[in-house]
């Protein structure tokens, strides 16, 4: 009866997880290959303003359609904020793979973010809603193996798909988007129907407990903090990498598609299904305090030598990116009170994450532009490296400063 009992909670945490496969293909399509359209219409710089629009409005749409969760009764509820949002992200990719104007780029990729964005924050509520805190961990590890499968899918076939034809990866991450939505609503069955803590506070009251959560919950504040930070990391390398490669290297896509990505897949595939269990085990703290140190002094090995030695680093290090990915919203989950309003905390989350994605790839950006004086060999690309490894390490400085709190018994 256990073990049945243990398999049908695997079972619907895996088909949980499931809408990360889509939307982690198409951020990561997006992300990584864009910048390979772009850099023949624009500089550096202008790459980063482009791919960090995302964190532009996960400064505010997070919030308010976290806020517009908390209002729903139940479960089912919050779903209906989902497709739209997929459909939404589904016609901006499609569109944006046939069309090589600027502007026109811009306007598609803002629309991509507004159904992201639209979708992810009453999605992530859904997690605290089902799953109890001591299995915080566990679950995200199951949500995060799919985000594994979609980031390492995109960055693999991205290259090879683009020399079939340019429009192809964003016409096939559009797709899987709405797929992968439909297939989440017969998942949750009965649960559909299960009662949520309800707010209906207006907008502004809303806000105002935000800051207030902010300004009185420390571990809450500075998990906010250290998760910008992260997400800068993160979008700056899907951003910058295969630019890295193809323009600091002078590398082929293929050989970044069939070599870089491959191993660092490697780390990926590894860490991502034992990294909830392994911070449920001995703690969501200790697993990143160290998963961070790795990360940061992985990225800033590039910097100082693009000698091939480097390769064999690279799984450890996507490991430790792996860990990094797995963990934060599961320890959200763990030092968030158990009568807090779930959406609310996802939309903050949302906030935090949209801050890294738009300062990061901007920061980086400007990185890249200036720093061709000074990284000659690499064409200034060997300074987006020097940009991440700073913004992980910098968020060892917030991460020690959290506490988390004990499941309750």
């Amino acid at each position: 009866m256990a073990s049945r009992r243990k398999n049908t909670e695997l079972k619907f945490l895996i088909l949980l997880g499931l809408p990360s496969l889509g939307l982690t293909f198409a951020v990561t399509t997006l992300s990584a290959y864009l910048p390979t359209i772009l850099h023949s219409l624009t500089n550096p710089l202008v790459v980063g303003v482009i791919i960090g629009a995302e964190g532009l409005f996960g400064l505010f749409m997070p919030v308010i359609f976290g806020v517009l969760a908390d209002r729903s009764k139940h479960v089912g509820d919050r779903l209906r904020y989902l497709v739209p949002s997929a459909f939404l992200m589904a016609g901006s990719l499609f569109v944006m793979g046939y069309i090589h104007i600027l502007f026109l780029i811009g306007i598609m990729v803002a629309l991509f973010y507004v159904g992201y964005y639209a979708f992810l924050a009453p999605y992530w509520a859904i997690y605290p809603d089902l799953i109890p805190r001591d299995h915080s961990g566990r679950s995200r590890s199951a949500e995060s193996a799919w985000r594994g499968v979609g980031a390492v899918t995109a960055l693999i076939s991205g290259g090879f798909l683009l020399g079939v034809f340019t429009a192809l990866p964003f016409i096939i991450a559009g797709g899987l988007v709405v797929i992968v939505t439909f297939l989440l609503f017969p998942s949750l069955g009965k649960r559909r129907r299960q009662d949520v803590k309800r707010s209906r506070a207006s907008m502004i009251e809303a806000f105002a407990n935000i800051y207030n959560t902010l300004h009185q919950t420390s571990g809450i504040r500075n998990l906010v903090i250290a998760n910008s930070l992260w997400n800068a990391t993160l979008r700056s390398i899907l951003a910058f990498t295969v630019l890295f490669f193809t323009v600091g290297l002078n590398r082929s896509r293929h050989f970044v598609s069939a070599v870089i990505f491959p191993v660092a897949a490697i780390g990926i595939i590894l860490m991502v299904p034992v990294a909830g269990k392994l911070a449920d085990r001995i703690g969501h703290l200790k697993v990143l305090n160290v998963a961070c140190l790795i990360y940061g002094i992985g990225c800033l090995a590039p910097v100082f030598t693009q000698r091939s030695w480097v390769i064999f680093i690279v799984p450890i290090v996507s490991g430790a990116a792996a860990t990094v990915m797995v963990l934060p919203f599961a320890l959200l989950m763990k030092i968030q009170g158990e009568d807090e309003l779930h959406g609310a905390n996802s939309g903050l989350f949302g906030l935090s994450r949209g801050i890294g994605s738009f300062a990061g790839p901007l920061l980086t950006g400007l990185a890249v532009y200036f720093g061709g004086s000074i990284f000659k060999s690499t064409n200034g690309y060997a300074a987006f490296w020097l940009a991440s490894g700073i913004y992980i390490l910098a968020s060892l400085f917030f991460l020690r400063r959290i506490h988390e709190r004990q499941p309750v018994t």
